[in-house]
Protein backbone atom coordinates (compact mmCIF):
# COMPACT_ATOMS: atom_id res chain seq x y z
CA UNK A 1 0.00 0.00 0.00
CA UNK A 2 1.41 3.37 -0.99
CA UNK A 3 1.40 6.38 1.26
CA UNK A 4 -1.21 8.05 -0.95
CA UNK A 5 -3.56 5.09 -0.84
CA UNK A 6 -3.08 4.79 2.91
CA UNK A 7 -4.19 8.40 3.39
CA UNK A 8 -7.13 7.94 1.06
CA UNK A 9 -8.29 4.90 3.03
CA UNK A 10 -7.72 6.24 6.53
CA UNK A 11 -8.12 9.99 6.07
CA UNK A 12 -11.16 10.17 8.35
CA UNK A 13 -9.41 8.34 11.22
CA UNK A 14 -6.35 10.56 10.80
CA UNK A 15 -8.48 13.69 10.80
CA UNK A 16 -10.23 12.61 13.99
CA UNK A 17 -6.88 11.87 15.61
CA UNK A 18 -5.47 15.27 14.69
CA UNK A 19 -8.61 17.22 15.57
CA UNK A 20 -9.78 15.43 18.72
CA UNK A 21 -7.49 12.81 20.20
CA UNK A 22 -4.11 14.52 19.78
CA UNK A 23 -5.17 17.79 21.53
CA UNK A 24 -6.86 15.84 24.34
CA UNK A 25 -3.84 13.61 24.81
CA UNK A 26 -1.52 16.64 24.78
CA UNK A 27 -3.68 18.43 27.35
CA UNK A 28 -3.68 15.42 29.67
CA UNK A 29 0.06 14.94 29.31
CA UNK A 30 0.83 18.61 30.00
CA UNK A 31 -1.57 18.61 32.99
CA UNK A 32 0.08 15.53 34.51
CA UNK A 33 3.55 17.00 34.06
CA UNK A 34 2.42 20.30 35.59
CA UNK A 35 0.83 18.60 38.61
CA UNK A 36 3.91 16.46 39.20
CA UNK A 37 6.06 19.60 39.03
CA UNK A 38 3.85 21.51 41.48
CA UNK A 39 3.52 18.72 44.05
CA UNK A 40 7.03 17.26 43.81
CA UNK A 41 8.30 16.85 47.41
CA UNK A 42 11.03 19.02 48.92
CA UNK A 43 13.33 18.52 51.90
CA UNK A 44 13.59 22.25 52.71
CA UNK A 45 17.25 21.91 53.66
CA UNK A 46 17.79 25.68 53.33
CA UNK A 47 15.60 26.30 56.40
CA UNK A 48 16.78 25.60 59.93
CA UNK A 49 13.52 24.79 61.65
CA UNK A 50 15.17 24.68 65.09
CA UNK A 51 15.26 28.50 64.97
CA UNK A 52 11.53 28.39 65.66
CA UNK A 53 12.00 26.89 69.09
CA UNK A 54 11.12 29.29 71.87
CA UNK A 55 11.00 29.56 75.64
CA UNK A 56 8.74 32.60 75.47
CA UNK A 57 5.04 32.54 76.33
CA UNK A 58 4.14 34.78 73.39
CA UNK A 59 5.47 35.08 69.88
CA UNK A 60 4.97 36.81 66.55
CA UNK A 61 5.84 34.96 63.34
CA UNK A 62 6.37 36.94 60.12
CA UNK A 63 6.40 35.31 56.66
CA UNK A 64 7.05 37.02 53.32
CA UNK A 65 5.45 36.11 50.00
CA UNK A 66 6.36 34.86 46.53
CA UNK A 67 9.54 36.19 44.88
CA UNK A 68 10.38 38.07 48.06
CA UNK A 69 12.59 37.83 51.15
CA UNK A 70 12.67 39.29 54.66
CA UNK A 71 14.29 42.56 53.60
CA UNK A 72 11.23 44.17 52.01
CA UNK A 73 8.85 44.34 55.00
CA UNK A 74 9.53 41.46 57.43
CA UNK A 75 12.76 42.84 58.88
CA UNK A 76 11.38 46.40 59.23
CA UNK A 77 8.22 45.09 60.93
CA UNK A 78 10.27 42.91 63.26
CA UNK A 79 12.32 45.97 64.21
CA UNK A 80 9.13 47.95 64.81
CA UNK A 81 7.83 45.29 67.20
CA UNK A 82 11.16 45.29 69.03
CA UNK A 83 11.18 49.07 69.33
CA UNK A 84 7.77 48.91 70.97
CA UNK A 85 8.92 46.28 73.48
CA UNK A 86 6.68 43.45 72.34
CA UNK A 87 6.39 41.10 75.37
CA UNK A 88 7.58 37.99 73.58
CA UNK A 89 9.68 36.70 70.71
CA UNK A 90 9.50 37.96 67.12
CA UNK A 91 10.41 35.33 64.52
CA UNK A 92 11.20 36.12 60.88
CA UNK A 93 10.89 33.26 58.42
CA UNK A 94 13.08 33.46 55.31
CA UNK A 95 11.75 30.85 52.90
CA UNK A 96 12.93 32.70 49.76
CA UNK A 97 14.73 29.59 48.45
CA UNK A 98 11.32 27.97 47.94
CA UNK A 99 9.27 31.08 47.10
CA UNK A 100 10.51 31.80 43.59
CA UNK A 101 8.02 29.85 41.49
CA UNK A 102 4.39 31.10 41.52
CA UNK A 103 3.13 27.64 40.50
CA UNK A 104 4.73 25.93 43.49
CA UNK A 105 4.82 28.65 46.13
CA UNK A 106 1.50 27.87 47.84
CA UNK A 107 2.21 24.15 48.02
CA UNK A 108 5.72 24.72 49.36
CA UNK A 109 4.44 27.35 51.80
CA UNK A 110 1.82 25.03 53.27
CA UNK A 111 4.39 22.26 53.79
CA UNK A 112 6.83 24.70 55.41
CA UNK A 113 4.07 26.11 57.60
CA UNK A 114 3.24 22.70 59.04
CA UNK A 115 6.90 22.12 59.90
CA UNK A 116 7.26 25.56 61.48
CA UNK A 117 4.07 25.11 63.51
CA UNK A 118 5.18 21.72 64.81
CA UNK A 119 8.48 23.23 65.95
CA UNK A 120 6.85 26.24 67.60
CA UNK A 121 4.29 24.23 69.56
CA UNK A 122 6.95 22.07 71.18
CA UNK A 123 7.42 24.90 73.68
CA UNK A 124 5.67 24.13 76.95
CA UNK A 125 5.59 27.85 77.81
CA UNK A 126 3.74 29.00 74.71
CA UNK A 127 0.32 30.55 75.35
CA UNK A 128 -0.19 32.75 72.27
CA UNK A 129 1.04 33.04 68.68
CA UNK A 130 0.34 35.93 66.32
CA UNK A 131 1.07 34.71 62.78
CA UNK A 132 1.42 37.41 60.09
CA UNK A 133 2.03 36.86 56.39
CA UNK A 134 1.88 38.52 52.98
CA UNK A 135 0.84 37.11 49.61
CA UNK A 136 1.77 33.42 49.20
CA UNK A 137 3.11 33.39 52.75
CA UNK A 138 -0.54 33.19 53.81
CA UNK A 139 -0.33 29.42 53.33
CA UNK A 140 2.54 29.29 55.83
CA UNK A 141 0.58 30.84 58.67
CA UNK A 142 -2.58 28.89 57.84
CA UNK A 143 -0.64 25.61 57.98
CA UNK A 144 1.34 26.70 61.05
CA UNK A 145 -1.95 27.42 62.80
CA UNK A 146 -3.22 23.95 61.89
CA UNK A 147 -0.08 22.34 63.33
CA UNK A 148 -0.21 24.40 66.53
CA UNK A 149 -3.88 23.70 67.16
CA UNK A 150 -3.51 19.99 66.35
CA UNK A 151 -0.81 19.64 68.99
CA UNK A 152 -2.00 22.13 71.62
CA UNK A 153 -5.47 23.58 71.18
CA UNK A 154 -5.00 25.79 74.26
CA UNK A 155 -2.53 28.09 72.47
CA UNK A 156 -4.34 31.28 71.41
CA UNK A 157 -3.65 31.84 67.71
CA UNK A 158 -4.26 35.13 65.89
CA UNK A 159 -3.60 35.12 62.14
CA UNK A 160 -3.16 38.29 60.08
CA UNK A 161 -3.30 38.07 56.29
CA UNK A 162 -1.75 40.91 54.27
CA UNK A 163 -3.03 40.83 50.67
CA UNK A 164 -3.05 37.00 50.70
CA UNK A 165 -2.81 34.82 47.60
CA UNK A 166 -5.73 32.38 47.36
CA UNK A 167 -4.57 29.96 44.65
CA UNK A 168 -3.41 26.54 45.84
CA UNK A 169 -2.38 24.24 42.99
CA UNK A 170 -5.35 24.30 40.61
CA UNK A 171 -7.81 25.50 43.27
CA UNK A 172 -8.15 29.27 42.85
CA UNK A 173 -10.43 29.76 45.87
CA UNK A 174 -8.64 27.57 48.43
CA UNK A 175 -7.43 30.52 50.46
CA UNK A 176 -10.78 32.28 50.42
CA UNK A 177 -12.41 29.18 51.88
CA UNK A 178 -9.74 28.34 54.46
CA UNK A 179 -7.79 31.42 55.60
CA UNK A 180 -8.89 32.37 59.08
CA UNK A 181 -10.79 29.14 59.73
CA UNK A 182 -8.13 27.71 62.04
CA UNK A 183 -7.31 30.63 64.30
CA UNK A 184 -9.06 31.90 67.41
CA UNK A 185 -9.20 35.27 65.65
CA UNK A 186 -8.16 36.42 62.20
CA UNK A 187 -7.98 39.70 60.31
CA UNK A 188 -6.93 40.63 56.79
CA UNK A 189 -5.81 43.78 54.98
CA UNK A 190 -6.44 44.13 51.26
CA UNK A 191 -6.08 46.60 48.42
CA UNK A 192 -8.93 46.17 45.94
CA UNK A 193 -6.79 47.47 43.05
CA UNK A 194 -4.52 44.45 43.39
CA UNK A 195 -5.24 41.91 40.64
CA UNK A 196 -3.90 38.90 42.56
CA UNK A 197 -6.61 36.31 43.20
CA UNK A 198 -7.82 36.44 46.81
CA UNK A 199 -5.98 39.68 47.56
CA UNK A 200 -8.76 42.10 46.70
CA UNK A 201 -11.98 40.71 48.20
CA UNK A 202 -13.53 39.81 51.55
CA UNK A 203 -11.92 36.74 53.11
CA UNK A 204 -14.98 35.21 54.81
CA UNK A 205 -13.30 33.75 57.90
CA UNK A 206 -11.57 37.03 58.73
CA UNK A 207 -12.46 40.60 59.54
CA UNK A 208 -11.21 42.15 56.30
CA UNK A 209 -10.00 45.75 56.15
CA UNK A 210 -10.01 47.45 52.74
CA UNK A 211 -7.16 49.99 52.91
CA UNK A 212 -7.23 51.03 49.25
CA UNK A 213 -8.65 54.50 49.84
CA UNK A 214 -5.89 55.37 52.31
CA UNK A 215 -3.20 54.62 49.72
CA UNK A 216 -5.02 56.71 47.13
CA UNK A 217 -5.72 59.60 49.51
CA UNK A 218 -2.10 59.80 50.63
CA UNK A 219 -0.74 59.27 47.09
CA UNK A 220 1.49 56.53 48.44
CA UNK A 221 3.89 55.18 45.84
CA UNK A 222 3.56 51.56 46.98
CA UNK A 223 2.15 48.96 44.60
CA UNK A 224 -1.36 47.78 45.62
CA UNK A 225 -0.07 44.28 46.40
CA UNK A 226 2.55 45.63 48.82
CA UNK A 227 0.56 48.42 50.42
CA UNK A 228 -1.13 46.32 53.16
CA UNK A 229 2.28 45.34 54.59
CA UNK A 230 3.25 48.99 54.97
CA UNK A 231 -0.14 49.91 56.39
CA UNK A 232 0.06 47.17 59.02
CA UNK A 233 3.59 48.20 59.98
CA UNK A 234 2.26 51.70 60.68
CA UNK A 235 -0.46 50.22 62.89
CA UNK A 236 2.23 48.47 64.93
CA UNK A 237 4.34 51.65 65.04
CA UNK A 238 1.32 53.59 66.31
CA UNK A 239 0.55 50.92 68.91
CA UNK A 240 -2.93 50.22 67.53
CA UNK A 241 -2.46 46.92 65.66
CA UNK A 242 -5.16 44.39 66.65
CA UNK A 243 -3.93 41.80 69.15
CA UNK A 244 -6.50 39.20 70.11
CA UNK A 245 -4.54 37.80 73.05
CA UNK A 246 -4.58 41.21 74.75
CA UNK A 247 -8.03 42.23 73.55
CA UNK A 248 -10.61 39.42 73.50
CA UNK A 249 -13.39 41.85 72.57
CA UNK A 250 -12.03 42.00 69.03
CA UNK A 251 -14.50 39.29 68.00
CA UNK A 252 -17.37 41.52 69.08
CA UNK A 253 -16.09 44.81 67.64
CA UNK A 254 -14.54 43.39 64.45
CA UNK A 255 -16.19 40.05 63.70
CA UNK A 256 -15.31 37.67 60.88
CA UNK A 257 -17.22 37.86 57.62
CA UNK A 258 -17.23 41.67 57.51
CA UNK A 259 -15.50 43.88 54.93
CA UNK A 260 -14.62 47.19 56.59
CA UNK A 261 -13.61 50.01 54.24
CA UNK A 262 -11.11 52.41 55.80
CA UNK A 263 -10.61 55.91 54.45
Amino acid sequence: MTVLSFFKKYWLQLALWLIIFLPVFSFILVSVVLLVFMYWPQKFEAIDFTQFSTDQSRLVLLAHGVKDNTESWVDPLKKTYQQHDYPGQIMALDWSSYAQNPLRCAIEAKRIGHLVGKQIVQSKNLVSAHLIAHSCGAFIIYAACEAIKANNSEVVVHTTYLDPLSIYGIDSNYGLRHFGSCADYSDAYIDTEDGVTGSNVLIPNTHTYDVTAIRLRTNHSSRPHNWPTLYFQQLVADGVAPDYFSDRRLKERSPAGVLEVLD
